[in-house]
């Protein structure tokens, strides 16, 4: 068995190149076909809600300020009050008890209701919404959802968080929960072509080598004096062409695991 050195990695390669330069080209031409002619186009949409403790002021009795076709308003806009550090504070931990909330299944019946389904189809509704906090300490939650068509990812993100402000104040009504950011459109997420084509087409170039490899490692024909000297502790003085058959004096006079 060859020792496994960097030397003998890169020679290796070197007498394998071809077999994983097609391998790798082939794992690359397959991916990309089946991305850009079978593989099926998801979108993706995001609007974003904001929740506050009390001291902020963009609940339902100021919803002349929230407008969800609009951009996303400034901070200062949807507040009235001076607010303080705790007030941030609270509202975080309020923001990770409204998360949970958006993603129970009342609001998803009511979104189903809402994109003119059965209220009895909500299932599909939370496979394709995400909800979750805008990073680890924020007081803004955002709302991703996906489908197959663009127009109804944006509407799902936007139905999605017009309901939230009147759902939560169910829940928590002290809370205060305003949207600061619509989807105006949708971006295609996957299939994501060229990052597939690169990561498959690496990959199949590792596989072919690394099957070399094995293949390599478990042939035990002495290939020349290298290997004689890995197997047998005896000193070679020189070699003995094979005269009756040339091809082997490129191997240094050995072949089929003898020397000739």
């Amino acid at each position: 068995m060859n020792n496994i050195t960097i030397e003998y990695l890169f020679q290796l390669f070197l007498r394998r190149i071809w077999i994983v330069l097609v391998s790798a080209v082939l794992c690359a031409a397959i991916t990309f076909t089946y991305c850009s002619l079978f593989a099926t186009e998801v979108y993706s949409a995001t609007s974003k809600i904001i929740i506050g403790n009390g001291a902020f002021n963009f609940g339902e009795e100021d919803e002349e300020n929230v407008n969800i076709n609009s951009n996303m308003p400034t901070l200062s806009a949807l507040t009235s009050n001076k607010i303080s550090g705790s007030d941030i504070q609270s509202s975080m931990y309020l923001a990770n008890t409204c998360k949970e909330l958006l993603q129970a299944q009342p609001i998803y019946e009511q979104l189903a209701v809402a994109m003119g389904e059965d209220k009895e189809d909500y299932n599909s509704f939370m496979r394709d919404i995400t909800v979750d906090l805008a990073s680890e300490d924020s007081i803004f939650i955002t709302i991703t959802a996906e489908s197959t068509s663009p127009k109804k990812a944006v509407k799902m993100a936007n139905s999605f968080a017009s309901l939230a402000p009147k759902y939560l104040s169910q829940y928590i009504p002290l809370a205060d929960v305003g949207v600061t950011d619509t989807a105006n459109r949708a971006v295609l997420t996957k299939p994501r072509t060229f990052l597939m084509t690169a990561l498959l087409m690496v990959a199949g170039a590792v596989i072919s080598f690394l099957i070399s490899l094995i293949f390599d490692m478990n042939d035990k024909t002495i290939k020349g004096e290298n290997d004689f000297t890995q197997i047998y502790n005896i000193p070679i003085l020189g070699t003995v062409p094979d005269f009756d058959n040339p091809t082997s004096m490129n191997t240094g006079g050995y072949g089929n695991a003898t020397q000739k």
